[in-house]
């Protein structure tokens, strides 16, 4: 994926699943993830971390539950403060999976700056929008994909949403 290049021009992007998301928290070092999602590549992304921000538990709990089954670690937000608050935090020493049991992670991972942030764009107070325009002018943030998960689907609320430095744009 190139940044701020269109979903509807990349195969398979018709639904959020967890080969979009992939494509976002590839290690740079290691390109071959986004390709590969057998074996050695589910056991890579138990090292990406996922900050889920929704201001509908539901949302949170469902596309946390299969961002989480598919083997990715995930931190859930329900507003814009508090998943700042997070990212800037870096990871937690544990992090809930989807059935609430707690996964201890290594001290390599702790502080570490999210893998991919995705994020509702309408949420009371900070909105998706006002929070992605904070996030690209924090220095320390400014290079973390966000990929807006969104029901506003029409074309200008695309246009904004890339405007405002979202890494790709994806309608409910």
């Amino acid at each position: 994926f190139e940044r701020n290049k269109s979903l509807s021009q990349q195969p398979g992007a018709f639904f959020i699943g967890p080969s979009i998301i992939a494509c976002f928290v590839k290690n740079k070092r290691d390109s071959s993830m986004v390709q590969d999602f057998s074996g050695d590549a589910k056991k890579k992304k138990k090292n990406r971390w996922i900050l889920l921000v929704d201001d509908e538990e539901a949302i949170r709990k469902a596309v946390g539950q299969l961002l989480s089954e598919t083997g990715f670690q995930v931190t859930t937000c329900a507003d814009g403060p508090s998943a700042l608050r997070v990212a800037l935090q870096g990871r937690p020493e544990s992090s809930p999976d989807a059935a609430g049991s707690s996964l201890l992670l290594d001290d390599a991972n702790s502080n570490k700056l999210p893998d991919v942030i995705v994020s509702d764009v309408r949420m009371p107070g900070m909105d998706g929008l006002e929070m992605l325009q904070m996030i690209r002018s924090n220095d320390k943030l400014v290079h973390v994909p966000v990929i807006l998960l969104t029901a506003k689907g029409m074309p200008q609320d695309r246009v904004d949403g890339y405007n405002a430095g979202a890494d790709a744009y994806i309608p409910k």
